[in-house]
């Protein structure tokens, strides 16, 4: 009788090295994500171009959006009254006046300044909100919020108010800023009235009018 037996690899043996291979691959795309698929490709993930807000003299640059929240980059802008939600992509107003200061760039041609802004709670809670606007002190408009929808409102700020050495201050005015506890509507004492997610500036030509008035529709 022949003492040796016929030599069979088993089921496990014969399956696990063609598995081996598959297996690493999908821990490492697990693992690395987008990085290991990069790799395969022969590409690179780079992280998604951003235009500076100011240049190398610190002014700003005309047109650059300025976006609140936490993800946003308000904060060189933002000077006081204002509350930043760390859940969400918006900075509200936080009491009855908030400011801004901006260094723009020389120029003798008036400012449009462009801001989304909406009610930051429901406008059957807090009705509707009025907004005085004042550059450098001094008073150069209004609007009316009356929805807890984004909207664009726009204001127009002479030339003559721009600071051509120093920083523009602008400031919004708000006398309806009601609480949450006042309300009723919840546990939050500290007054709001509106929620900003973006601004921006733009030059004009012409002669514009010295009081302004926007009203939400």
């Amino acid at each position: 009788m022949n003492q040796y037996r016929e030599y069979r690899p088993s089921l496990t043996r014969k399956i696990l090295p063609t598995m081996v291979p598959a297996l690493l691959l999908r821990l490492n795309l697990l693992v690395f994500g987008t990085f290991a698929v990069c790799q395969l490709a022969s590409c690179q993930e780079v992280e998604p171009y951003r235009a500076p807000i100011t240049d190398e003299a610190g002014h700003y640059r005309w047109e650059t959006l300025i976006s609140f929240g936490v993800g946003g980059n308000s904060d060189p802008f933002r000077t006081r009254g204002w509350i930043v939600n760390k859940l969400n992509d918006v900075t509200w107003t936080h009491g009855n006046e908030t400011g801004m200061a901006v260094h723009f760039p020389a120029s003798d041609k008036p400012v449009i300044l462009r801001a989304q802004v909406k009610l930051s709670l429901a406008p059957e809670e807090m009705g509707r909100q009025r907004v005085s606007i004042f550059v450098n002190s001094e008073k150069v408009g209004d609007w009316l919020v009356a929805k807890s929808s984004f909207r664009e409102f726009t204001m127009i700020i002479p030339a003559r108010l721009i600071n051509p050495s120093g920083e523009t201050s602008i400031s919004f005015k708000l006398p309806d800023a009601r609480s949450p506890r006042s309300l009723g509507t919840g546990r939050e004492r500290r007054k709001t009235a509106l929620a900003f997610k973006t601004i921006r500036f733009e030059q004009l030509p012409g002669p514009l009018p010295e009081i302004q008035q926007e009203t939400a529709q």
